[in-house]
């Protein structure tokens, strides 16, 4: 398979990553399956090593070893399944994983600030409208966010008083850090 198209830290990267099949080499920088992991010893691996996972991953069985490899990469097999979304998010803030987060997949344009948020740090371009997009300088302006952000960005926005219908948006994420009651 050949090295897939990088966007990441607002540019384009040539990829030293190549899928692993099986049967296939295990030479070189590698993005292994999560059965792959589970199911041989890649502990002698000489090359750089990541980690596919799929919604039908249970990623609290390899939480242990994350930091062995140097990308996770979360898969969206549609556009209508956003699970890669909450994936990237346990990675990140559950297991607290600081390597490469890499979306592969059914994403558009318009999530990957979104996705950003949830702890992603690059994307695989398979898709020519991303891409053409992206060579334009198109990246989508979300001003207003309904998730927390990782790193705090925008949480000041998230400041609400109680609402009977959407309970969920009554959270005041500045007070949660101080401490503080959330209610506003």
């Amino acid at each position: 398979m050949a090295n897939a198209i990088l966007w990441k830290d607002g540019s384009f990267h040539e990829d030293s990553f190549q899928t692993f099949e099986e049967g296939g080499e295990r030479t070189g920088d590698l993005i292994i399956s999560f059965a792959d992991f589970k199911d041989h010893d890649w502990s002698s691996h000489k090359g750089k090593l990541g980690l596919s996972v799929t919604a039908e991953d249970d990623i609290d069985e390899v939480a242990a070893t994350l930091s062995t490899f140097d990308l996770v990469v979360v898969n969206f097999p549609v556009f209508a399944d956003g699970r890669a979304f909450s994936i990237a998010r346990l990675i990140r803030d559950k297991h607290a994983y600081e390597g490469e987060i890499r979306a592969r997949g059914a994403y558009i344009l318009d999530q990957m600030p979104i996705l950003e948020r949830c702890g992603v740090t690059a994307f695989e371009i398979s898709s020519d409208a991303i891409k053409s997009g992206l060579e334009r300088g198109l990246w989508p302006d979300v001003p207003r966010y309904y998730q927390f952000a990782l790193d705090g960005e925008g949480n000041h926005a998230r400041v609400r008083h109680t609402d009977t219908k959407r309970p969920w948006l009554s959270v005041n994420v500045n007070a949660e850090k101080t401490g503080q009651d959330s209610a506003t």
